[in-house]
């Protein structure tokens, strides 16, 4: 890496040992702007959202059942009456993604008689793309995980020293290969009783094993049946099931679903009160499953809207708020926080407030390397290159190849980052990019294929071999 970090300094005139000696030195600086202030001072969006259902006079029954089920949703629900038909009237929804829900929930449930319906923001309707919403994959039942549980706590725990059966299952989970950690689960799946909640945890466990081997289809089943109450089972096991239904519906692209899944598991755990008053170095699993279902729906949030077109950014930014108010602020959950955090930064980049982002971006780094903790690399790496790419998006080129620089000089390897997202990779091309602009295709080449070799499972790695794929070669 340091023959092309030599070709970029010789190629840009930066003098990249004493950038590196100053630059995290200005980061870590105080900032003028506070992250955290305007994160509080998020309001409620200005535009809200209305579904107009208009249903055949003949079917007032149905429609006046269905108005009194959705008010225990939604609250803002009235029938009105309009000669040859009925409007079934749901207004005051702040999130376009839970208007699209109570449209899927009313589409299945309808009886054959709803002529039209139509979704509007401030009195202006807009499109409903059909093909987002789920009609075919569920009854109506009002619920994704129809639980004879009304809440996760009313569910028994399941401690290690109440039960050898499931001390020697932990033990195993921990010190065996999968194929006898999964032998052991069914024979304990099979041989206990009807009533025992030890085969909740052993199908939720079979499950993750599914998993892990890619085997979704199976999984999804084993987590279902935990999930939806179809054998007993423990708090932790029915939490590891909900949580793992919205992650695989998120990977297979289905991202309303998954928004609903994480929801309905949210709310099933009374998340709020569940997460208030949690001390550092006393959560626990649970509360651990829970912080991660609350950072992965905000983050679905945000997909539905980039990918999509559905809901706002200030949408994004409230849910952002609303989800750093319910996680506890101890150090377990630093790396949660910090997500959220940069997904705050990054609505202002998607909006084209580059500078804005920028001054966000100094903030969020300044505090996060602060605490001096590998893991947060990933978060911070994120915002280091979104502080270069920002610079790019506003042609300061040479501020940009400075930031693209210390990114790749300052991430750390062998951390986990985001899926297909790894900052250094990123930067790498970003350089490649400039140096093309700059007329310098060999040192673009040399960039490109750089990413290619040495980070082939980032995105931009996948990028570059499909529209350059001789660069894979030499």
């Amino acid at each position: 890496m340091g023959r092309f970090i030599r070709g970029i300094t010789k190629a840009t005139g930066l003098h990249l040992c004493l950038f590196l000696a100053i630059v995290p030195c200005v980061l870590l600086a105080q900032t003028e702007v506070s992250l955290e202030d305007e994160i509080s001072n998020v309001l409620i969006p200005p535009h809200q959202y209305r579904l107009d259902i208009q249903i055949s006079n003949s079917d007032y029954s149905w429609a006046n059942s269905m108005a009194n089920s959705l008010r225990a949703e939604s609250g803002e629900v009235r029938l009105q009456e309009n000669g040859e038909s009925i409007s079934l009237i749901v207004d005051g929804i702040i999130y376009e993604a839970d208007a699209l829900l109570l449209l899927e929930d009313i589409l299945h449930a309808e009886s054959g008689s709803i002529d039209h319906y139509s979704m509007q923001r401030n009195g202006e309707e807009i499109a409903v793309d059909g093909d987002i919403l789920n009609l075919e994959e569920r009854s109506f039942s009002g619920s994704m995980f129809d639980s004879p549980y009304s809440r996760l706590d009313a569910l028994p725990v399941l401690e290690e020293g109440a039960n050898p059966v499931f001390d020697a299952l932990e033990s195993m989970r921990r010190s065996s290969s999968a194929v006898e950690f999964r032998e052991a689960l069914v024979s304990a799946y099979t041989e206990s009783a009807p009533n025992d909640i030890l085969r909740g945890y052993a199908m939720n466990r079979l499950g993750i094993l599914y998993l892990t081997e890619g085997d979704y289809d199976r999984a999804l089943r084993n987590f279902n049946a935990v999930a939806e109450g179809a054998l007993p089972a423990d708090q932790i096991s029915v939490a590891k099931s909900m949580r793992r239904v919205g992650w695989i519906l998120h990977q297979r692209g289905d991202r309303l679903s998954a928004y609903r899944a994480y929801g309905e598991f949210l709310a099933f755990a009374d998340v709020s009160n569940a997460l208030a008053g949690v001390e550092s170095g006393n959560s626990t699993d649970l509360e651990w499953e829970m912080g991660h279902a609350v950072v992965e729906r905000v983050g679905l949030i945000y997909e539905l809207l980039v990918h999509h077109r559905v809901g706002s950014f200030a949408e994004v930014r409230l849910a952002i708020r609303d989800s750093l108010e319910a996680l506890p602020g101890i150090p377990e959950f630093t790396q949660r926080r910090a997500t959220l955090e940069l997904m705050f930064l990054e609505t202002f980049h998607h909006e084209g407030y580059y500078e804005h982002s920028n001054e966000l971006a100094n903030d969020f780094i300044h505090r996060y390397m602060q605490f001096n903790d590998h893991e947060l690399w990933r978060e911070i790496g994120q915002a280091m290159f979104l502080r270069g790419h920002n610079e790019f998006l506003l042609g300061n080129y040479e501020q940009a190849m400075e930031y693209y620089d210390m990114t790749i000089q300052q991430c750390p390897a062998d951390v986990e980052y985001f899926a297909h997202e790894n900052p250094a990779a990123k930067s790498f091309h970003g350089i490649g990019t400039i140096l093309f602009l700059q007329g310098d295709s060999v040192g673009t080449i040399d960039m490109y294929r750089h990413v290619v070799q040495n980070y082939p499972d980032s995105g931009v790695a996948q990028t570059i071999a499909e529209h350059y794929p001789t660069l894979v070669r030499r």
